[in-house]
């Protein structure tokens, strides 16, 4: 990942306090919560460079359960979940 790219975590617990601690890591903009899971929160946010290392320090030394970090595309459940978000699905 040279240049500018998307990240998306999922860390177990609230996001606050991951959102807070991915503000405070250089070269990362945009944190904010995608998905409000029931045991976990996807946080998705934009890089200028590779910092998937300082994102995962920066996590688990600030006590957070890291359960998945990916970069550039997104997953199929993520995509799925987009297109559904807001929208009234037939019971």
């Amino acid at each position: 990942m040279g240049g500018v790219g998307t990240i998306e975590v999922d860390v177990a617990g609230g996001p606050d306090t991951a959102l807070t601690l991915l503000r405070g890591i250089p070269g990362v903009t945009s944190p904010h919560l995608e998905l409000a899971h029931g045991t976990y929160s996807t946080i998705r946010m934009h890089a200028v460079a590779d910092v998937r290392p300082q994102i995962a320090r920066a996590l688990v030394n600030g006590g957070l359960e890291l359960l998945r970090l990916d970069r550039g595309t997104a997953r199929l459940e993520s995509i799925f979940l987009q297109l559904t978000k807001n929208k009234d699905l037939p019971s």
